[in-house]
C-alpha cells in the first residue's frame, strides 16, 4: 500500500528511507517471518548449550492486565491444550488469556502482550566489555524482534520503587563457588553473569492489522482517509514471539560463550 500506508507498520518510514525501494509485501524485511531461521538455528544451538548446563526457557507472561504466575510456581509444559497453544505454563491464565483473545478477535481489535524468559545454568562472568555485555546484548536481541516495544531485567522498573537494602543480594558460598542469595538475585552485574538466573520481560505491542478501518494519510490526494487492512489478522504477538524469544537469548548466550572462551567439550 505505498499510497496509502498503514498505522503501525513500518510503509512510510522505509518507503522515505529507500526512496520508494522497499517492497512492503508481507511486510518485507521487518516481517516476523524473518525470525524463521533464526528459530531454527537456534534449536541446532540450544543442544550444544544444554550440554554446558544451561537451560533457556520462555513463555506467554501476560496479554493485557492477565497476568501469569512465575515459571517457577507453574507446573512443566504444557499442563493442558490450551497452555500449549498459548505457550502459557500457567493453566489458570492460559484459560483467561485465550477468553480474553477471543473477546479481543470478536471486537475486529488487538491486544498487547509479553513474554517471560528465564536463562539457568550460566556460569559466573559471562559477558563482554561495555555494549556487549549480557544485558545490552539480550537487550539488543530482543529489541530487534519485530514488535518488541519494551525489555525489562530482574525486577525491571519497579527498582524506582525500591531501596538498595532491598534490592541488593548479598553473597553467599566461598571464595571458590560464590553464591548470589536472597529471594530474586540478579542474574547479570555489570554486564557480567553473576551465577543466578537471568530473568528479563519483553513486551510486544498489540498487532498493528486490525480488521477495523482507520483513517489515515493518502499520500496521493495528502489527505487522511479510511483503510480497512485486507487479510488474516493475529489479535495478539505473544504465543508466536516465545519461540523467537528463546532463539535470541540461545544465540545470544551461544555467541558469548564461545568469544569468552567459557565453551568446554
Amino acid at each position: 500500500m505505498p499510497d496509502h500506508p498503514r498505522p503501525g507498520h513500518q510503509d512510510l518510514v522505509m518507503m522515505k528511507r529507500t526512496k520508494g525501494e522497499a517492497d512492503l509485501r508481507g511486510g518485507g524485511t521487518s516481517s516476523a517471518r524473518m525470525t524463521a531461521p533464526l528459530v531454527a538455528v537456534a534449536a541446532v544451538l540450544r543442544t550444544w548449550l544444554e550440554s554446558q548446563g544451561i537451560d533457556v526457557e520462555a513463555h506467554l507472561g501476560a496479554v493485557g492486565n492477565i497476568e501469569a504466575t512465575t515459571t517457577e510456581q507453574c507446573p512443566p509444559r504444557w499442563a493442558n491444550e490450551t497452555c500449549e497453544a498459548l505457550r502459557c505454563r500457567d493453566p489458570e491464565a492460559a484459560k483467561a488469556m485465550a477468553e480474553l483473545i477471543e473477546t479481543t478477535r470478536s471486537q475486529r481489535n488487538s491486544i498487547g502482550s509479553r513474554v517471560d524468559l528465564t536463562i539457568s545454568g550460566l556460569p559466573l562472568g559471562l559477558g563482554e566489555p561495555w555494549f556487549d555485555g549480557l544485558e545490552p546484548a539480550l537487550a539488543r536481541a530482543m529489541m530487534a524482534i519485530p514488535a518488541a516495544r519494551g525489555v525489562e531485567f530482574g525486577h525491571g522498573f519497579a527498582v524506582q520503587t525500591m531501596h538498595g537494602s532491598d534490592h541488593n543480594s548479598p553473597w553467599g558460598g566461598s571464595a571458590e563457588e560464590p553464591v548470589l542469595l536472597g529471594d530474586q538475585p540478579d542474574g547479570a552485574l555489570a554486564g557480567l553473569s553473576t551465577g543466578a538466573p537471568v530473568k528479563l520481560r519483553v513486551a510486544f505491542k498489540p498487532p498493528s492489522s486490525i480488521p477495523q478501518v482507520q483513517h489515515t494519510l493518502n499520500l496521493t490526494t495528502n489527505q487522511q482517509e479510511p483503510l480497512l487492512v485486507k487479510g488474516r489478522h493475529d489479535p495478539v504477538l505473544g504465543p508466536r514471539a516465545v519461540a523467537v524469544v528463546e532463539a535470541m537469548a540461545l544465540l545470544v548466550v551461544g555467541d558469548l560463550m564461545v568469544r569468552g572462551g567459557f565453551s568446554h567439550a
